[in-house]
């Protein structure tokens, strides 16, 4: 008789005198010894007691389980013949349990001071997935599963919790009249109303809804929900390489989905493109939601008055590496906070310019309003290009022609093996993969770059993703050094070590918050 047998024998004795099965007994010590079921450890225990000279058999209908384990098989089949129905890489099993059940049992593991059970709820996931395993023929995971099957144990009764599909790419838009997602009516959000004609959405089509329900009938999905990298007006078009975005499926009854005729099918229409498409986690949707990449603009400008081809050169050559301050725009601030937001804009360049007319090409940080970076909308961007030229100008026409955006190394290579493991059969061409980046395509109709000056994504041969920072990132960062080192030479501290009263930052410099206006002093006033 082992020795975890005998330190527990009197406490198996008071359980097995209330005629629990074999099952519940064994799994009171669910955590002591190795090797074995709960069921065989209950056994063990009652071979002890009967070798002791007491004999306690089990109930014929056990007071803490119900003799729920009779239905293991049942359950298991049930289980199987619902998860069967879904295209999976891997499966796992749950169960729902009586409430009575559970508080019984807790009830005991409190009374004998129990320190080693084991929950009937994890005995059953267990078991009815071992006698399962078999008929699905598909691993078990536990960290990601991508369908579980829940056993309601009262009714025998077995839900599907399917997890999403996320699929991500880029995208490029066309027209200037569809929006990036779908937008319900607000009159009757979506139910149907006169306001939009019984749609219950107020545009026809977006960009979501041209690849979202072509994914939605390849997959057998329930809904689908689009996440971009940020998103344009509805009358500014994409163009370039695109958008990042990531398009999510909700309960997918297909994953293995072909991404190539996804994206041939999706890119039929003349509205919008899609390209680069591959199968990602979760992860991606946050990833590329806090992501913040530089954009390159083009914009075509309306002055009121006229302007000479000079004037206009001299105020693009006034914002390099220029920083804005951007209030709420009123064009939005009825569903965005009313703040001030500090943006860079990187470099202006102007072309095509005429009396009342001109183009600009233009960098800027993540989040820049460049309508009202042009406008100067009223004030509430300082300093604006209206101001700088002397003369009121408005934007007709944007469109976003890059977005800087590049996956960390690692998650690249990942991705490729993913989406190699998930469709084996599909081609690879030379040169390109599931991820291959190209240059954003530089419109025809718009000149005065010279080769070499375009901001790109890097190109990298199949199974090779090796990034490298390009050229004018790294020069982008010597210059950030050189401006920093200057601030620091010419800023001045007063007595007390805190910024000087011209830093808008200037009660922060005690609480240690190193922004690009107190850097110099609170790291100073740190040594």
């Amino acid at each position: 008789m082992e020795d975890w047998i005998l330190q527990n024998l009197d406490t198996a004795r008071e359980l097995a005198s209330m005629g629990l099965c074999d099952h519940c007994l064994g799994r009171m010590f669910g955590k002591i010894g190795t090797g074995m079921t709960n069921d065989q450890r209950g056994r063990m225990f009652r071979d002890a007691l009967e070798t002791s000279g007491e004999d306690l058999p089990a109930s014929e209908f056990c007071p803490l389980c119900e003799n729920v384990f009779d239905l293991v098989d049942r359950f298991a089949e049930a289980a199987a013949e619902s998860v069967n129905t879904v295209d999976s890489d891997n499966f796992l099993i749950g169960c729902r349990v009586e409430p009575e059940v559970v508080k019984r049992e807790t009830e005991i593991w409190e009374e004998l001071g129990l320190k080693e059970p084991e929950s009937i709820k994890t005995e059953l996931n267990r078991e009815i997935g071992k006698a399962a395993i078999h008929m699905i023929n598909r691993p078990v995971e536990f960290k990601k599963p991508q369908v579980v099957a829940c056993v309601d144990t009262r009714f025998a009764d077995v839900t599907l919790d399917i997890a999403p599909l996320f699929i991500a790419g880029r995208y490029t838009k066309y027209s200037r009249e569809i929006p990036q997602t779908k937008w319900p009516c607000r009159m009757c959000h979506g139910k149907g109303c006169d306001y939009c004609h019984g749609k219950g959405k107020l545009y026809e089509t977006s960009v979501q809804e041209i690849i979202g329900d072509i994914a939605l009938e390849m997959t057998g999905g329930e809904e689908h929900f689009f996440h971009g990298m940020g998103r344009e007006d509805i009358d500014a078009r994409m163009l370039g390489d695109g958008r990042p975005f990531v398009l999510e499926i909700s309960k997918p009854m297909v994953r293995r989905i072909d991404l190539q005729e996804l994206e041939e099918r999706a890119n039929q229409g003349e509205l919008a493109g899609y390209n680069s498409l591959h199968f990602v986690e979760r992860e991606a949707v946050e990833r590329y939601k806090g992501a913040a990449s530089d954009k390159v603009y083009r914009v075509h400008v309306l002055v009121e008055g006229k302007v000479n081809k000079e004037a206009v050169v001299r105020a693009s050559i006034s914002f390099k590496d220029a920083d804005i301050h951007q209030r709420t725009p009123r064009r939005v601030e009825h569903r965005r906070a009313d703040l001030v937001r500090h943006r860079r804009i990187h470099w202006v360049k102007a072309d095509s310019i005429t009396e009342d007319s001109f183009d600009l090409e233009l960098e800027t940080d993540s989040g820049t309003y460049v309508k009202e970076f042009v406008s100067g909308d009223e004030g509430r961007t300082e300093p604006s290009f209206s101001e700088a030229l002397g003369v009121q100008c408005r934007v007709e026409t944007l469109d976003v022609l890059a977005i800087n955006y590049h996956e960390p190394r690692g998650i690249i290579h990942a991705e490729i093996k993913r989406n190699q493991d998930k469709d084996p059969q599909r081609p690879q061409e030379e040169g390109k993969g599931t991820r291959t980046f190209t240059h954003h395509q530089r419109p025809p109709d718009f000149r005065g770059r010279r080769e070499g000056q375009h901001h790109h994504r890097p190109q990298h041969p199949q199974g090779n993703a090796v990034l490298q920072i390009p050229r004018t990132h790294r020069s982008r960062r010597r210059r950030e050094g050189k401006r920093l080192r200057g601030q620091r030479q010419g800023r001045q501290q007063d007595e007390d070590g805190r910024c000087p009263p011209r830093a808008p930052c200037q009660d922060q410099g005690r609480q240690l918050r190193r922004c690009a206006e107190c850097l110099s002093a609170t790291s100073r006033w740190l040594r």
